[in-house]
């Protein structure tokens, strides 16, 4: 057989095998849908808070039943979220949250420092505000989290220069959702009269509760990382396509006469040609 034949039937074999591969995955899916709520629970119940957080992107039904489950996980575990709040790269402070309720109202999540935690920061025209610089969420079974280590893709400031409670509100570009809104509370007051101070300016603040809907956690895939996947999924075709031919010309030169050493006819590698349609993958 020539080796363009060898090729195209090598090609059109791996066409058959992921379009054979793509439908057994919808079958799988479709028979999961056909099960009724309370057995997706029972099943669901079994998998970590990093798998139920992907899930949740399947589609609107899964999103409810992981809703449900990663409610009663995070209230009655050890998983937590832990802020890291920084001011002019020289004052870093953490503060470890627990989820204690869900509002009623907008379904948020609402986490409350583990323990009373005052952080001394300062309010001057020379320094900048005290930013959240970082948002991580941990625990036992987030392991699998540990890639995405933050989930802020910029800091955010807060305000300290009066006195009082604060309730700040912040919005989040998520690729799924495209916006995402949570809120950060916390009470600003000077420093206590039997406490020294610092420097002149001194603030201490004390985070309150910080608010989130789950679409905060949910795994995020950037546009150049699926550009990245997409790639790596149409050249690996290529790639064996070109291992197969190297195969049959080592098996075609090792049944020529001793005085034949060159190929008649040379073989091109194949090359993956397509269009890349980026708006499709924001």
């Amino acid at each position: 057989m020539h080796f363009a034949q060898k090729r195209h039937v090598a090609s059109k074999q791996l066409t058959q095998n992921a379009t054979l591969a793509t439908a057994s995955t919808h079958q799988r899916i479709l028979y999961l849908s056909a099960l009724p709520n309370e057995i997706l629970l029972a099943i669901l119940e079994d998998l970590d808070i990093s798998s139920l957080l992907s899930l949740c992107n399947v589609g609107t039904r899964f999103q409810t039943l992981a809703y449900i489950i990663l409610a009663k996980r995070l209230l009655n575990n050890q998983s937590c979220v832990r802020l890291f709040f920084e001011q002019e790269s020289r004052w870093r402070f953490t503060v470890d949250l627990k989820l204690t309720s869900v509002n009623p109202n907008t379904g948020q999540f609402v986490f409350t420092p583990v323990k009373p935690t005052v952080l001394r920061v300062f309010n001057s025209a020379i320094l900048r505000n005290p930013t959240l610089q970082k948002i991580e969420l941990l625990g036992p079974d987030v392991e699998s989290l540990k890639a995405q280590t933050n989930f802020l893709s910029l800091p955010k400031p807060l305000q300290i220069k009066t006195m009082g409670s604060y309730r700040r509100c912040f919005s989040l570009h998520h690729p799924s959702t495209r916006t995402t809104a949570f809120s950060l509370s916390y009470d600003v007051s000077p420093t206590p009269a039997d406490v020294k101070a610092t420097r002149t300016g001194e603030r201490w603040l004390t985070p309150v509760a910080f608010e989130c809907p789950l679409v905060f956690f949910y795994p995020q895939t950037n546009s150049t990382s699926k550009v990245l996947q997409w790639m790596n999924s149409k050249f690996a075709r290529g790639v064996q396509l070109r291992s197969y031919v190297a195969r049959g010309r080592k098996s075609s030169r090792a049944g020529r006469p001793p005085g034949a050493e060159k190929d008649d006819v040379q073989v091109k590698p194949i090359e993956c040609r397509e269009t890349i349609d980026t708006k499709s993958l924001d």
